[in-house]
């Protein structure tokens, strides 16, 4: 790809993806609030403003455009509300309509969050369990990208959130851990999380094999939080707290959070690429740490 727009680089996958490609493309991000990527062009639309972001976007020309919107967020950090979902439908539309117009490829990010287990590893043939308050509108987008020859890569993305943006669940546990304090973590809730700037890596080769379609896009290995920041506790060479207390059963009123692994190997045939492991993805985070404490506004400066 020649020319790049990055829609969405205010969220984790957005800011992740953006960050991974910016100097093998011409990039330019777009951004709905924060400051979004410090270090590429990046415009401001308001959220709701198809003729704004249209605009946007074709002033760029590109050849492919990815997405990452707000209900691109893992399982983990997605809310159990927000009013940026009510604009998400209408959103899609639109930047079919745009992908079209400049004849670029539209990759889409979606969210695990439509599973909720008890299965383990979902594959892309399996019904969507509609348990989450925003899978019905992650599966109506997905829907929407699909019918316009959009890839959509359903995924688990984790990363260091970018400027204005609230930190993801495994940017939290990371912060704890060096900050000495218990990390929030359980044992009920399984996912396969993959890195966001390893996600840019498949969705590169994905574009130059022109893939479309719904895929799913993870990480090799199952986790919980609780076993995910043992992991990053050895590789930031810092202690566990003592005090720990890990709660292995969901809460009565939080069951939809159980179980939401993806199987990738559709995706891993058809790129031909390995998928990372846990600890190789936790060990590229940790080294990302330094780059984004020296970034101005990064919000991991901020809460150092």
């Amino acid at each position: 790809m020649d020319k790049l727009v990055v829609v969405g680089v205010d969220t984790i996958a957005g800011a992740g993806i953006a960050q991974a490609l910016k100097d093998r493309t011409d990039l330019l991000g777009i951004a709905f609030h924060g400051t979004g990527g410090a270090a590429f062009a990046t415009k401001h639309v308001r959220r709701g403003d198809g003729i704004g972001l249209a605009a946007a976007i074709e002033g760029a020309e590109p050849d492919c455009l990815i997405y990452a919107g707000p209900l691109s967020a893992a399982n983990w950090d997605l809310p159990a509300a927000d009013p940026a979902w009510e604009h998400e439908p209408a959103m899609a539309e639109g930047l079919v309509a745009a992908a079209r117009r400049l004849n670029a490829k539209l990759i889409a990010i979606s969210s695990d969050a439509v599973f909720g287990g008890p299965k383990l590893f979902h594959d892309e043939s399996e019904e969507p369990a509609p348990t989450h308050p925003a899978a019905e509108t992650i599966v109506e987008c997905e829907q929407v990208f699909i019918a316009g020859g959009a890839l959509v890569a359903r995924t688990h993305v984790y990363g260091w959130a970018p400027a204005g943006s609230e930190p993801g669940l495994v940017e939290q546990i990371a912060q704890s851990l060096l900050d000495g304090l218990v990390p929030p973590v359980d044992g009920w809730r399984y996912a396969t999380p993959l890195l966001a700037t390893d996600l840019a890596e498949f969705l590169l080769r994905a574009a130059e094999r022109n893939l479309s379609g719904l895929y799913h896009l993870s990480g090799a290995e199952r986790t919980n939080p609780y076993r995910l920041a043992g992991e990053l506790a050895r590789i930031l060479g810092v202690a566990m707290p003592r005090n720990l207390s890990v709660h292995l059963t969901p809460p009565s009123d939080s069951g939809w959070l159980l179980e939401t692994s993806l199987d990738s190997r559709r995706i891993r045939r058809a790129l031909d690429m390995p998928l990372p492991l846990l600890g190789e993805g936790l060990r590229r985070f940790a080294e990302q740490r330094s780059t984004r404490a020296a970034t101005p506004g990064t919000v991991a400066q901020q809460a150092a």
